[in-house]
């Protein structure tokens, strides 16, 4: 959200000046121009990530979305995808791609059958 002060600063810079709009925001003009500046590695980062996130959602599809987050993590590295567990882990969060689980709406259920009781 904070690319938008920026995005503003530059669409009216040529109407108030830089310094003044800064100072209206309260902001740095440094961090206004490190934003010009970086914002070539910003795209190709994004750009990377959507990658990232279609393949993600591949990987997430052919057991119909049954795997989480450590499997698909796992099936990029076997791909020879160099990619951190706790990024994939915040990509599917935020693009709600999350794996099936067995849990029951009051709580966990067991899988297996417990034994019965002996009466007495």
């Amino acid at each position: 959200m904070r690319t938008r002060r920026w995005d503003f600063v530059c669409d009216h810079r040529t109407d108030f000046g830089v310094k003044r709009l800064c100072r209206v925001l309260g902001v740095s003009r440094s961090g206004y121009y490190r934003h010009q500046t970086t914002e070539e590695g910003r795209v190709e980062r994004q750009a990377r990530e959507a990658a990232a996130v279609a393949e993600i959602r591949a990987i997430h599809a052919e057991p119909r979305g049954a795997y989480g987050a450590p499997r698909v993590h796992a099936e990029l590295r076997a791909r020879g995808r160099k990619i951190n567990r706790k990024r994939v882990t915040r990509l599917m969060r935020i693009h709600h791609t999350s794996g099936a689980t067995c849990a029951a709406p009051g709580g966990r259920r067991t899988r297996t059958r417990r034994p019965r009781r002996p009466r007495t």
